[in-house]
């Protein structure tokens, strides 16, 4: 019975399979962005832009899991 269960805390780490799809559409999104501005001519292609836009986007989704645990935990001491 669910209700029954106690509360192990958060759930483990994200998979491997989620760590690499947050790090390929991170990348894959920024060099749409670049490539854009190349092919239109506005701002400029940047290789620096690509890599920071890709860290940036895996900083947001350890944030999003970090808060999340951090819910669960809150959510499960409050429960008794």
């Amino acid at each position: 019975d669910k209700a029954q269960k106690k509360y192990r805390g958060p759930s483990p780490a994200p998979s491997a399979d989620e760590r690499h799809t947050v790090f390929l559409l991170s990348f894959l999104f920024t060099l749409g962005i670049e490539t854009v501005q190349l092919v239109f001519k506005v701002g400029s292609f940047d290789v620096d832009d690509m890599f920071l836009n890709t860290i940036g986007g895996i900083a947001g989704y350890l944030s999003l899991m970090l808060c999340r645990g951090i819910r669960r935990l809150m959510n499960g001491a409050s429960k008794g």
